[in-house]
């Protein structure tokens, strides 16, 4: 951990395990520090299936929850995931972000992982 209290994880090629050396950190915080979250994922909108896909895969036992940034679908999953905290991780893109910000930062995340950092750079 840096003096600053926070880490990373940088590369800027694909293929590297960038996704998978993420997914490992939350298992060693799950299941030898005790941590099972709340963590956030933030990703392009692409990939945010792929990371849930890989999340269970890996993590069975973590309860993962896609937040879908759109209407029919968002105020679902903030009303019987987000406001009740059940959920271990949150995995949403950009646009969920700005959408349900309101309620996502009521909670204390113990962990975020940034998918494609650029984006934050950007308008």
């Amino acid at each position: 951990m840096s003096k600053l209290g926070f880490n990373g994880i940088l590369a800027d090629e694909m293929g590297l395990g960038k996704t998978i050396q993420a997914i490992a950190f939350f298992g060693y915080l799950s299941q030898y520090e005790g941590i099972n979250g709340p963590f956030l994922v933030v990703c392009p909108n692409t990939v945010v299936s792929n990371w849930k896909k890989e999340l269970k895969k890996w993590l069975p036992d973590l309860n993962v929850v896609k937040l879908i940034a759109r209407k029919e679908h968002r105020f679902d999953i903030i009303d019987q995931y987000i406001k009740t905290r059940n959920f271990d991780v949150v995995v949403t893109s950009y646009e969920g972000i700005n959408i349900c910000l309101k309620d996502l930062k009521r909670i204390q995340w113990k962990y975020l992982i940034v998918d494609e950092a650029h984006r934050l750079k950007n308008d």
